[in-house]
């Protein structure tokens, strides 16, 4: 159903239910001593046009859920009291019929906005569940990979995703290893062990890390940018303070930025 359609069936709903609102509560008695059919009609269109081109020029900007309950409540306050003012106009009255005359239409689209918060309320409620049970299913997630290095006791010196990893930097006999904490912020940690060595067993978890020169072994995903030339590249990392070198034997294409 195109909005067009759409409008004016919504339209023409709310302007029946106001209209049978008006025959149960007759708010026309406090302006007009006829039998009220005239100003009913008038009423009754009036809401229907002024709902359908209101929801029809509403329909480009509901999309935003923080506007959708502003936006339904002028759409059915609008329409209801605009009518009720237009009516008004061809009779005469006094001042406390005419507080009564417009408390009646004040109250009438009080129903269908509360509806319409509880259908919003309950679409949140039905997403909320619904992200909630995916985010449950094991088999819905991959398997979060961990890269450890163990001391000669066996016992864990480091343990880090291999997603939150940065680089590693050759250090002499050593090993910086370069990751991000919980809160992404840069951490560091010195192990001794060789860089190929940890090249090797990081390769078997993923296939972002590339040894770009013989004391760095970056993770693809954390390069920014690729400065210099031809002979000459240095790589900007994301959270390492400096550039790093990249070795002339290292197909510079692989990192898929230049």
């Amino acid at each position: 159903m195109s909005f067009k359609i759409h409008s004016i069936y919504l339209g023409s709903t709310y302007a029946l239910y106001c209209a049978i609102l008006c025959l149960i509560f007759d708010p026309f008695q406090f302006i007009s001593e006829s039998n009220h059919v005239k100003e009913l009609a008038i009423f009754s269109v009036i809401v229907f046009i002024l709902s359908a081109i209101l929801l029809r020029a509403f329909s480009n900007h509901v999309k935003p859920k923080k506007y959708h309950i502003g936006l339904i409540i002028g759409t059915y306050f609008i329409p209801s009291i605009s009518a009720a003012i237009i009516v008004s106009a061809f009779s005469t009255f006094n001042p406390v019929d005419l507080v009564l005359y417009f408390s009646s239409f004040l109250i009438f689209p009080i129903l269908p906005i509360a509806v319409y918060v509880l259908y919003v309320l309950y679409l949140d409620l039905i997403s909320k569940v619904s992200r909630e049970a995916k985010q449950s299913n094991p088999e819905n997630l991959p398997a979060e990979k961990f890269f450890a290095l163990k001391n000669e006791k066996r016992k864990s010196i480091i343990e880090v995703s291999v997603n939150r990893i940065v680089a590693f930097e050759a250090n002499d006999n050593y090993v910086v290893s370069y990751y991000l904490d919980e809160n992404e912020k840069l951490q560091k940690s010195m192990q001794r062990i060789s860089l190929r060595k940890i090249e090797g067993m990081i390769s078997e978890q993923s296939s972002n890390f590339h040894r770009v020169h013989k004391s760095y072994l970056i993770n693809l995903t954390y390069i920014s940018k690729i400065r210099g030339k031809s002979q000459a590249y240095k790589l900007e990392v994301e959270f390492l303070p400096s550039t790093i070198p990249v070795s002339r034997s290292f197909d510079i294409s692989i990192l898929g930025l230049h």
